[in-house]
């Protein structure tokens, strides 16, 4: 069980990472509508993370919050990016949300072995990436073309 709950903690790291970026993204958008927007993805975010959260916690384990040197390395060059104009900053948002859907089902792939209270739960917010993308494709649509 150890070794299953130091996976879901990894998985744990990468959702940490999202809820920073999206955070990032909320200050660097220009549009009250899309800071709305991105407020509750961000906030979207954050429950799936404090669902993990009380996963590991459950189990006895405090979430390692800390990030690997990569993931640091990524926030730097979100934080340090500058976007003219909001598009491009919706843009990079769902490239980041397909990024997590590509690493999530790696890792749910990679990880099947994983309990069903343990894989369940991470499977769905899998899923919710999708919906996300679709919510952020739909103001591109709605408020911008």
């Amino acid at each position: 069980m150890k070794e299953q709950l130091e996976l879901v903690n990894a998985f744990y790291s990468s959702l940490r990472m999202g809820e920073l970026t999206f955070k990032n993204y909320y200050n660097k958008a220009r549009n009250e509508n899309l800071k709305t927007l991105l407020k509750e993805i961000r906030d979207r975010l954050v429950f799936h993370e404090e669902e993990v959260e009380k996963i590991l916690h459950e189990r006895m384990k405090d979430p390692d919050t800390s990030m690997k040197w990569k993931q640091k390395l990524v926030l730097i060059m979100v934080e340090n990016k500058s976007y003219d104009e909001d598009i491009y900053l919706i843009l990079d948002a769902i490239d980041a949300l397909s990024k997590a859907i590509k690493g999530g089902v790696t890792f749910l792939y990679t990880h099947g072995e994983l309990d069903d209270e343990l894989y369940n739960p991470l499977k769905e917010i899998v899923k919710d990436y999708d919906n996300l993308i679709v919510r952020l494709k739909k103001y591109i649509d709605e408020e911008m073309i």
